[in-house]
């Protein structure tokens, strides 16, 4: 007599496991730690940038989607030198290079950003069967239903880093901050550009602007 055990898997329930892979934590941006390696003085702002944040966070599924889209999530360090509290949304604009250019407001970047949350229901095809055969004749067989909690997992881990990269996003968006004099503040910009081109920020009424620091 001849017994035999063996474990079944689903043709689907493979290509689900090599098409989906593994939900990514999210790793925060922190605009405040980035390593920032340009700096500029101009219309009243000093002001430095640093591109690549989400790669060098090792948020690589946030990173491809980067790549995808063709945006750019961008540290933004400025200091105001004017002797008034400044609006970076009324007083100045972005640029890249000499066009104006306009951020993608902080919820829709983390939307088009954001990780798949339903590929993972593929994982409910990964199941196990074990079989047992005795002289070629199947006396036994037992179904293991593992894919609901790995699929139930990975949703969750993924909606949970997309809710914080958004949060993120929002809680940093550079545009929505003021500046009081001599005040440094840090924040997160996305643009619509795959190239990491210089970034300018420019007054939008210099002529008006009276009270920019000589210093």
């Amino acid at each position: 007599m001849k017994t035999f055990t063996k474990l079944g898997f689903g043709v689907l329930a493979i290509a689900s496991l090599s098409l989906s892979s593994c939900a990514s934590t999210y790793k925060p941006l922190d605009p405040p730690t980035a390593p920032y390696t340009f700096s500029e003085k101009t219309d009243g702002l000093v002001y430095s940038y640093q591109y690549d944040l989400l790669q060098n966070k090792r948020n690589k599924k946030y990173a491809k989607r980067e790549t995808k889209h063709l945006m750019r999530v961008v540290a933004v360090k400025i200091t105001n030198t004017t002797d008034s509290t400044i609006s970076i949304a009324n007083d100045y604009k972005f640029m890249l290079g000499n066009a104006d250019v306009v951020p993608v407001p902080p919820a829709i970047a983390a939307n088009k950003l954001k990780q798949g949350v339903p590929i993972y229901l593929l994982y409910l095809l990964l199941n196990v069967r074990i079989t047992t055969e005795e002289n070629g004749k199947e006396t036994s067989s037992t179904f293991i239903p593992t894919g609901p909690p790995i699929a139930g997992l990975n949703m969750i881990i993924a909606a949970n880093a997309n809710r914080k990269f958004k949060e993120e996003l929002i809680a940093f968006d550079i545009s929505n901050k003021t500046v009081a004099p001599g005040e440094t503040v840090y924040g997160l910009l996305t643009l619509q550009t795959i190239a990491p081109a210089p970034i300018r920020i420019a007054r939008r009424n210099p002529v008006g602007n009276a009270q920019l620091s000589t210093q």
